[in-house]
């Protein structure tokens, strides 16, 4: 990522035993990040830290970050699969994308998005069998603020939490096209509100499909239930 590209690795199984945690300490524009042209990561993280994280320390401005094509595959003794933070209102991440990645079985979220990281798009991505939850976007508690967010497609299955978390204030995420199925949660658990969504699946998430507070906006959602959602 400091190097101002976007990597690609054959379409291989690689192992990663010990965490990649990357701080982005100096201003970058890309396009820059990982294309890991169908690529399985096999995760032996054991110590509860993210398989993947990226921190923005203050200061920095990251634009055009990408990361595709690839799955994690976790063991359920990390944290996260993918975690990217942006902690302060003095850093920033932006016109970002996330597309074709798949997170199974890790023991934290998926992925999980806190502070100033905004103006970005998941795209065809699968959040299925994660330990806390399927995805996450949170505010961060020094002021940062996930915002102007866009899921389209892909889905959230099997989650040992809600699919989809807003946390912490956050609130401002479209979605279009996703499913939500057999998550121990709400299907999406949205505390502070969420902007809209729409075409989108619910199938026996474990509570309601969609629980929110304050405002929301809903289209041509389907929801069904064998009894577990309500």
């Amino acid at each position: 990522i400091q190097g101002g590209y976007v990597a690609h690795l054959a379409p291989a199984t690689y192992t990663i035993t010990e965490p990649i945690v990357i701080h982005v300490t100096s201003t970058i524009q890309g396009a820059l990040g990982l294309d890991g042209g169908g690529a399985t990561f096999v995760s032996q993280v054991a110590s509860g830290q993210p398989v993947i994280q990226i921190v923005v320390e203050p200061g920095v401005d990251l634009r055009y970050l990408t990361l595709s094509n690839f799955t994690i595959q976790g063991n359920g003794q990390e944290g996260d699969g993918i975690s990217i933070v942006a902690p302060s209102n003095e850093s920033w991440v932006y016109s970002w994308t996330v597309s074709d990645v798949t997170v199974a079985g890790v023991g934290g979220h998926g992925l999980d998005i806190e502070g100033s990281v905004f103006e970005g798009t998941i795209c065809d991505s699968w959040m299925i069998g994660n330990g806390e939850g399927g995805a996450r976007f949170a505010h961060s508690p020094e002021g940062g603020a996930a915002s102007a967010l866009r899921w389209l497609g892909g889905g959230f299955e099997d989650n040992g939490g809600p699919g989809l978390l807003l946390d912490n204030g956050a609130r401002d995420i479209s979605v279009e096209g996703a499913t939500f199925s057999h998550n121990q949660g709400a299907g999406i658990s949205a505390e502070w509100g969420i902007t809209s969504v729409r075409a989108s699946d619910f199938v026996d998430n474990q509570g309601a499909g969609i629980w929110f507070q304050n405002f929301g906006g809903f289209n041509d959602n389907d929801f069904s239930s064998s009894g577990a959602q309500t």
